[in-house]
């Protein structure tokens, strides 16, 4: 039987998948209210989702800031920085240049975030291409179809607040799946703002009654911080209570008065966060510890190492 080993919502621990549309297993579970036994690794990575501390609130990962994020960028500055490697790779240099555009315009189409009375659902863009929407994201590898089925579904008072993925600024990084054409689209679709990437993401996500993405990880930042997501995608959190994986107009439209029941009874809180946890941890192993340094990738390895003798011992994990 072939397995696949990913991550849970959890970064620190893994969980084995019988087949690509990863399936949570906790999906599978009797609905139980335990919510004990939580460890203390995941009380602290939980933790940090809900800090007020922009870098440590980045899903558990350095905080990606975007090279281009201020007034100095150029094309001279980029030649200083990486003169050398520039002359070495000339093909970097169209780039930078598309980026530098690029960049200009998604800024000149941004906007200051609505007044506080005006409700919102932020979404957040998927850097491409990555498995994340390909295969993950279905149909909604073109994210833009999932931004005009929240603009047709949600109420005319609401808007949605587009924000870019920092990566796709990072230089180092090649510019892909991205042209003028993707920016002034979403921008013609009806409710949409786009919102300034220099605007933390957990200040964003509680100014925000939904946070929807295709599968990013700040979905599950949003739930830890007491609000309703939305996913189009195969979401390894997509079973948690509070969030709503979504296709049509009509899921939609239940995540609005899912948010809106939320928000004056506070139906999904720590109790549902905790019993999702204790369900997460019940049925997936800890990221393997190496006390020599490593990478990601030794780290992965060895985790597939615990979980092929947990399998051949017959241990339940």
């Amino acid at each position: 039987k072939t397995m696949i080993l990913d991550k849970t919502p959890l970064l620190h621990r893994y969980w084995a998948l019988s087949s690509l549309d990863n399936v949570p297993p906790t999906a599978l579970l009797p609905q139980i209210n335990s919510g004990v036994g939580i460890s203390a690794r995941t009380q602290e990575f939980v933790g940090k989702l809900r800090s007020n501390i922009s870098a440590d609130s980045e899903i558990g990962l350095k905080a990606q800031k975007s090279i281009y994020g201020s007034s100095s960028m150029s094309l001279m500055g980029e030649f200083r920085r990486d003169g050398l490697s520039l002359f070495r790779y000339p093909w970097r240099v169209v780039s930078i240049i598309n980026k530098l555009r690029l960049f200009r315009l998604y800024s000149a189409l941004t906007k200051p975030l609505p007044p506080g009375k005006v409700k919102i659902i932020s979404f957040f863009l998927h850097y491409q291409p990555e498995r994340t929407t390909l295969p993950e994201g279905r149909i909604f590898v073109m994210q833009q179809l999932a931004i005009q089925i929240l603009s047709d579904a949600i109420p005319n008072d609401w808007r949605i607040c587009v924000r870019e993925h920092p990566s796709t600024w990072l230089r180092r990084l090649p510019l892909t799946c991205r042209d003028s054409y993707f920016y002034r689209s979403i921008a013609a679709i009806p409710k949409v703002h786009f919102i300034s990437n220099e605007i933390p993401t957990n200040e964003l996500v509680d100014r925000s009654s939904i946070v929807s993405t295709i599968t990013g990880k700040v979905g599950f930042q949003a739930l830890a911080r007491g609000r309703i997501a939305i996913v189009f995608g195969t979401a390894g959190y997509r079973d948690h209570p509070g969030c709503v994986y979504a296709s049509t107009h009509e899921d939609v439209r239940q995540a609005v008065i899912l948010a809106d029941e939320t928000i004056s009874s506070g139906a999904i809180g720590n109790v549902e966060m905790n019993n999702y946890l204790s369900a997460v941890e019940s049925v997936s192993i800890e990221e393997s510890s190496l006390k020599i340094p490593h990478t990601a990738y030794e780290i992965r390895l060895a985790s597939m190492q615990s979980l092929i003798n947990i399998i051949l011992s017959h241990e339940k994990f």
